[in-house]
């Protein structure tokens, strides 16, 4: 469930449920195999779980830093983004395009657009909150000139 709705909360505790499970079962085998053989094998178990509970807490970890840092945007999402603008006739050029991502597929986008100095700021205005319109208002607009 956790894969599908792509959710790293759900992740860590999917993963800490089944680290619970492998140390209670490793418990359990510990024992029966000591009463059974009388020799003490819980030291090897626990190292053996050791090492299962750090290897996939460093997986966890790096899957959290990498969400908490952020990630590049794709080539095709940027390529979307400076197609989508750029079938405005008013934008001329775009100088620079910032993408904030946080989480899956919750973007925020920066971006510096080049239009004609002589535009009227009526136009102008209107040419913000068309482009905010279309990008669900999760874009912030500077214009140069």
């Amino acid at each position: 469930m956790s894969k599908k709705l792509k959710s790293l909360t759900l992740d860590a505790t999917t993963l800490e449920t089944r680290n619970d499970i492998i140390t209670n079962i490793s418990i359990l085998i510990s024992i029966l195999f000591i009463q059974k053989t009388n020799y003490n094998i819980d030291g090897y178990i626990a190292l053996i779980v050791s090492f299962i509970l750090i290897k996939s807490s460093v997986q966890m970890l790096k899957e959290s830093i990498y969400e908490l840092i952020g990630k590049a945007p794709s080539d095709e999402m940027l390529r979307k983004i400076k197609n989508k603008l750029l079938k405005t006739k008013e934008i001329k050029k775009i100088n620079r395009i910032i993408i904030h991502n946080y989480g899956e597929n919750i973007n925020y986008i920066n971006v510096h657009i080049k239009i004609d100095k002589k535009e009227k700021i009526n136009n102008i205005i209107k040419l913000i909150k068309k482009i905010e319109k279309e990008f669900d208002n999760n874009i912030t607009i500077q214009i140069d000139f």
